[in-house]
């Protein structure tokens, strides 16, 4: 395997050394026009006017992990390609490679028989992709120093959360915790099915990891500069199951410039640069406003800003014109071209509606008065400041009218560090909600403007390996690279959930029984949102919850009667639903479910709900700690252990309880064997079996 030396990254440059247009010639700008009958896809992507110029287009499926479909070989007149070989509902996605003469890597040629330059697009489309009803479990480590006077603000994210389909596995986090004990509780949710995210809320013990230039004389830092060797925050490592990969035996590094980026053996910062040969099973974002002095709020008010402005956002308040904007203040970079990773997800979110300007601040003064879905920005950099952006206070007495961003240049990738600016954006009075290091590995973003979430975008970032990088000539894996892919280092930060294309919810969500409190009439005021299709009703026995599609009524309808209810409490949702139309094709788009609840009479014959619904334990078997939920909402709990004989062995209670909330129940003392669990709240008890086995 060859080994390249990275180029250095400067720490000062004046406004943009390169031509604005350099950069974007590594990407293709890829859209999508379907068609539903009879059903095709058109690709389309701008004339490139040079000579020799060839396409290579390929397909996949959007969850197969390299591209299986070869579809055509096209000439430098190209500007389309049509598939007819789709159906209505499926999701596809392509990536077109464009070898153009003059374009270099690292700078070889493009004749060059090793690295073969293209430039790529990858477009992720489809025609009336389904509606979501569920997305899953979310994991949600709350700083407990939050719990109390952010009460209101996280009970709304939770509620936000579960009306977007998530259910919520929560837990609240001491900041003296240790990152191991957090990734045990981690490791003991992903045993339950269907468990997807993992959302950081505060001073959640951050995982340091890798021996950049220290231990293989190699690996330089993802920035390239030496002094910046040692270990860098991991928080990929919350969402990699094989422990067996992490060890803390092999780094010794005590002359990183950034004391906390020193790592030696035992010292809880792990050796490795790279995730590989495991790969990240969750969808990570962190939100961390400590350390940030330069703003003059403490974490908590700038915790509670976040949170307002993020349901602000997820409700449509926040109306962001769907373009983006670049500020490449880099340029070519040797054929890294790192806002290429702007350009190329954002023709297919926006189509042409993607402005460039240049450094010297452009990319803020832009924004102050003209709103951007998304934006990139590049330019060397210090911990706190990125060239011809700005510095962490600009952000601190700004704010822009912008919701998701991209920044790269040197040493803030690294973001634990004081005054950090991949934080700072996310912290300032404006809409943004969303930052990642972009360049060194490129994000793959693209999939957002077909419906998939931010946290979705940052896996498939984090995973992009092309296990074929040094060979030739190169198959077709993954996304385009440059280098750095499965560093430990890429992380977003944000809320995990985000999605590109909010939609209006409905308001004024109103019960109330009938029959003798059987059934249950639902009444609300449509959604003040253009083209609402349908609406889609929701019920569950308990508020934090799998829901279950009760109807859909069309768009002029408000009401509706629930001839089923359940016995005792009911949960409602109902969203609002549009066929949304980007530039990546058509999907159904719902709003937040709108939440309400109900207590119903039992039908008559009916026997009682199972008790057992009620409340989860796991694992089972377990070893040394035991989890149950319960769908209480702030209410008490008694937890009791009995033995094969009947022998209580163990009683606990838990007050003030959310469905939310797992609670822990040590067991580590108890000898192997089987155990039975009782469960009791005000009202019911269950019984369940529990197996300890080590």
């Amino acid at each position: 395997m060859k080994k390249i030396l990275l180029p250095i990254f400067f720490t000062a440059l004046s406004g943009a050394l390169f031509a604005q247009s350099a950069s974007q010639d590594y990407a293709v700008l890829l859209q999508a026009q379907v068609q539903e009958s009879p059903a095709s896809i058109k690709i389309k992507w701008p004339l490139d006017k040079s000579t020799g110029v060839q396409y290579f287009v390929y397909r996949k499926t959007s969850e197969s992990r390299q591209w299986t479909d070869t579809l055509a070989a096209l000439d430098s007149n190209a500007t389309e390609i049509t598939d007819n070989n789709v159906t209505t509902g499926n999701t596809y996605e392509y990536f077109v490679k464009k070898r153009k003469p003059g374009l270099t890597m690292y700078g070889q040629p493009s004749t060059s028989s090793y690295f073969y330059p293209f430039a790529t697009g990858y477009i992720r489309t489809g025609i009336k992709i389904p509606v979501r009803d569920y997305r899953g479990k979310l994991i949600l480590l709350v700083d407990q120093n939050y719990v109390i006077p952010l009460a209101a603000e996280l009970t709304t994210l939770e509620n936000d959360l579960i009306g977007d389909g998530w259910e919520i596995i929560r837990h609240d986090i001491d900041r003296t915790a240790t990152v191991t004990s957090v990734k045990q509780l981690i490791s003991t949710d992903v045993l339950l099915p269907n468990v997807k995210s993992l959302y950081l809320v505060g001073r959640i013990p951050v995982p340091y990891s890798g021996g950049f230039k220290a231990a293989s004389g190699f690996d330089y830092p993802p920035d390239g500069h030496p002094e910046h060797s040692g270990a860098w925050p991991a928080d990929l490592y919350y969402g990699t199951m094989n422990e067996s990969v992490w060890t803390d035996v092999s780094v010794v590094d005590s002359t990183s410039s950034r004391a906390q980026n020193r790592n030696m053996p035992g010292d809880g910062k792990f050796d490795q640069n790279s995730i590989y040969p495991d790969s990240v099973s969750l969808e990570i974002g962190r939100v961390d406003f400590s350390n940030l002095p330069a703003f003059g709020l403490s974490d908590t008010a700038l915790m509670k800003r976040y949170l307002n402005k993020a349901h602000n956002f997820k409700v449509g308040l926040v109306k962001a014109e769907r373009r983006g904007l670049v500020s490449d203040n880099f340029g070519p970079m040797n054929g890294e071209a790192f806002s290429s990773s702007g350009y190329r997800p954002f023709a297919a979110m926006f189509g042409d509606s993607v402005r460039t300007v240049g450094g010297g601040g452009a990319y803020l003064t832009e924004m102050r008065t003209n709103s951007y879905l998304w934006a990139y920005g590049t330019g060397a950099g210090s911990y706190t400041s990125v060239g011809g952006i700005g510095t962490t206070a600009d952000f601190a007495n700004d704010s822009l009218k912008n919701v998701f961003s991209m920044l790269f240049g040197s040493y803030f990738g690294d973001w634990d560090a004081q005054n950090n600016l991949l934080r700072a954006p996310l912290a300032h009075k404006g809409w943004t909600l969303t930052c990642m290091w972009s360049g060194r590995p490129y994000g793959i973003i693209h999939p957002m403007a077909i419906g998939e979430n931010i946290g979705y975008c940052t896996r498939l970032s984090q995973n992009n390996l092309d296990e074929t990088f040094y060979l030739n000539p190169r198959n077709n894996k993954g996304y385009s690279q440059n280098f750095n892919p499965t560093f430990i280092h890429l992380a977003l930060m944000g809320d995990p959930s985000l999605r590109l294309h909010p939609v209006l919810p409905v308001t004024n969500l109103t019960l109330a029984t009938i029959n003798q409190q059987r059934h249950v009439v639902l009444t609300w005021n449509r959604s003040a949102d253009v083209s609402i299709i349908s609406y889609r009703v929701y019920r569950s026995n308990v508020r934090n919850g799998v829901y279950t599609l009760l109807g859909i009524l069309p768009s002029t309808d408000s009401t509706y009667t629930d001839g089923t209810a359940l016995d005792g409490v009911n949960y409602y949702q109902v969203k609002a639903v549009k066929l949304e139309s980007s530039f990546s094709g058509t999907y159904y788009n719902t709003s937040l479910g709108v939440m309400d609840t109900i207590s119903t009479r039992r039908y008559v014959g009916i026997s009682d709900v199972n008790s057992v619904n009620y409340f989860t334990l796991y694992p089972n078997p377990a070893a040394n700690e035991l989890y149950i939920k319960a769908a209480v909402e702030n209410a008490s709990i008694t937890v009791s252990l009995f033995d094969i004989n009947g022998h209580a062995v163990r009683t606990a209670e838990f007050g003030h309880l959310q469905s939310t909330q797992s609670v822990k129940m040590n067991v580590a003392d108890l000898a192997n064997g089987v155990y039975y669990v009782q469960i009791k709240d005000a009202s019911r008890s269950t019984t369940q079996k529990l197996v300890l086995m080590r």
